[in-house]
């Protein structure tokens, strides 16, 4: 399979095939689903065009990056998590100018997280700033969705990955305690 005949009957079809594949690796753990999955993502992918609906394109890279890093979770090759990052940061890209802000809230974390595990391994400083940068823009756009505990989520992500630096200062630390301070008073006891 390289191309489509009739693309928007085949992209459908071809992402159900790749969602069950996916579904399946997820319960046998079989290698040969998960590639198959990810090499008919990338076929998808590559058959998208102009005419192809924004939710559409949003929904194929954001399944290909979770595929990809889904393998690097299990198989540790930078090249997956470093493919999955491309990816998310075109899935932002594409809900920002769909103005959207849960789709946008979505992808800001997804990329804060994954620059958080690629920090894990190369330990360059920018990853981890730019993660903490992502995720304090996800904690100004939360409240506009209504959703408190997206909300706790993410002012807890953001302290996690301020507490993850080096070297913090008395104001990083009063800022987390802070931060997770307000991350329980929206959470029910």
């Amino acid at each position: 399979l390289t191309s489509l005949q009739n693309p928007i009957h085949s992209t459908e079809l071809l992402q159900d095939i790749a969602a069950a594949l996916h579904t399946r690796w997820d319960l046998t753990s079989v290698l040969d689903d998960l590639q198959t999955s990810i090499d008919l993502r990338r076929l998808v992918l590559s058959n998208l065009d102009s005419s192809t609906p924004p939710q559409t394109q949003l929904s194929v890279l954001r399944n290909l990056s979770t595929a990809l890093f889904l393998r690097f979770t299990h198989f540790p090759r930078l090249k997956d998590l470093h493919e999955s990052i491309e990816l998310t940061e075109q899935a932002l890209s594409l809900s920002k100018s769909l103005n959207n802000n849960a789709e946008q809230f979505e992808d800001l974390c997804t990329l804060a997280q994954t620059l958080l595990v690629r920090w894990d391994y190369d330990g360059i400083m920018s990853g981890q700033e730019r993660a903490i940068t992502l995720f304090r823009e996800a904690v100004l756009l939360a409240p506009s969705l209504h959703q408190p505990l997206d909300r706790a989520l993410a002012l807890n992500a953001l302290s996690e990955a301020i507490q993850g630096r080096m070297f913090l200062s008395m104001q990083e630390v009063e800022e987390c305690v802070d931060l997770d301070q307000q991350a329980l008073e929206i959470v029910p006891a």
